[in-house]
């Protein structure tokens, strides 16, 4: 018999001296605090991502979270330009 697991959030860290991306599962019940006092304003829906082909819906959420992570460090990724989008594939 599995038990279920408890719900996670992925939080994405860029490691700027080490040059890396590093990846984190957090339990969601821990993080409520800093997601309310964080930005939000990138939200797209699964229904709107499911309707996508999955190649399409994969690069459009691995750009945004590029674009997030490019413009909010110091030492940039230039992978994506250094723009954040709103999740359909447009400038923010």
């Amino acid at each position: 018999m599995t038990s279920e697991r408890p719900k996670e959030d992925v939080l994405v860290h860029y490691d700027e001296a080490s040059g890396e991306l590093v990846f984190f599962t957090v339990p969601a019940t821990s993080t409520s605090r800093l997601r309310a006092s964080s930005f939000g304003g990138i939200r797209p829906t699964v229904e709107e991502l499911r309707e996508l082909p999955p190649a399409e819906a994969l690069r459009r959420v691995g750009g945004t979270v590029l674009g997030l992570l490019d413009l909010s460090s110091t030492t940039k990724l230039g992978i994506t330009g250094g723009t954040a989008t709103d999740g359909r594939g447009d400038d923010a």
